[in-house]
């Protein structure tokens, strides 16, 4: 499994670029629960994101397994849990903010990605 990420500072660009964190599962898998481990003290990285999931490396035609909105806090150092409805079956997965945040820190900082299918 590969991952790659791409945290955005305010200083680093003045574009519209989103922060996101993207994993290559190496091959398709049925996934049926996500887990989002947030770092602690880092508040802007615990709310608006999605999470998506896509067979193309470009993430062309993805789809959105969960929304986590401005009003859906994960607690400081916590972890965000989604069991899904309906199993999917997915090369690559990506959590992506959904705004550009303003601060002096980092606006997205996983500590971990966790899939589970098989």
């Amino acid at each position: 499994m590969d991952s790659y990420w791409s945290p955005k500072y305010p200083w680093d660009s003045q574009s519209g670029d989103l922060s996101w964190w993207k994993v290559d599962l190496g091959s398709v898998c049925t996934i049926f629960r996500i887990e989002l481990a947030t770092r602690p003290s880092l508040p802007l990285a615990r709310y608006n994101f999605e999470v998506h999931a896509s067979n193309t490396v470009n993430m062309e035609n993805y789809i959105v397994l969960g929304i986590v909105g401005s009003c859906d806090i994960i607690p400081d150092g916590g972890t965000w849990v989604l069991n899904l409805p309906t199993s999917v079956s997915c090369r690559y997965l990506r959590a992506m903010k959904t705004v550009k945040e303003r601060s002096l820190e980092v606006d997205f900082a996983i500590a971990e990605f966790r899939a589970f299918g098989y």
